[in-house]
């Protein structure tokens, strides 16, 4: 109540933050050196909208620099899935596994690249991760799998390491 006897409305503004508010947030922290903080809104930006391609970019970029390889092939794999379009997803999925050392599929995801963004501001890399792959050769881990089998077995880990064993059974079934 006021002086004069007369109800006081409030003005409350309801503000719910979707996903593109805490991908943002996650890059502010990103420049502020505050990686622990930035993952956590990646996290939760991801879990609030799960299609934002332009956002699931950005956290598996942020995977890849943290080395979580894995978690960063899900994310470009469903990536993949929600926009073909996204020629940089490809380049991005050839360096993941050049990472891994997985170096067949990096040199197939590194031509797919140049074939279709030949001119793309990633050609340079990709030539340079066929000619890496060429002069190493392919490793003994692709010899016995390919990379769809690796990163389940990951994904099967990753439950287990979490607790989550039943999860973790399911995966490993998944393979056999």
């Amino acid at each position: 109540m006021t002086k004069k006897g007369t109800k006081q409305k409030d003005n409350i503004v309801s503000f719910v933050p979707d996903g593109s508010f805490y991908y943002e947030r996650a890059i502010r922290a990103l420049n502020k050196e505050d990686r622990m903080r930035a993952k956590l809104y990646f996290e939760r930006a991801y879990t609030l909208d799960p299609t934002d391609v332009e956002g699931m970019i950005e956290y598996a970029l942020f995977q890849i620099e943290e080395s979580h390889f894995a978690e960063a092939y899900e994310l470009l794999q469903l990536i993949q899935i929600l926009d073909p379009s996204k020629d940089e997803v490809i380049y991005y999925l050839a360096e993941v596994h050049a990472h891994l050392g997985l170096l067949v599929q990096a040199r197939e995801y590194a031509n797919e690249y140049l074939d279709v963004a030949f001119d793309g501001p990633f050609g340079e890399e990709a030539e340079a991760i066929i000619e890496f792959a060429d002069q190493e050769g392919a490793p003994l881990i692709e010899e016995d799998m390919d990379s769809e089998v690796f990163f389940m077995q990951e994904k099967a880990q990753r439950k287990m390491e979490k607790g989550d064993y039943a999860g973790a059974a399911d995966a490993f079934e998944n393979l056999v």
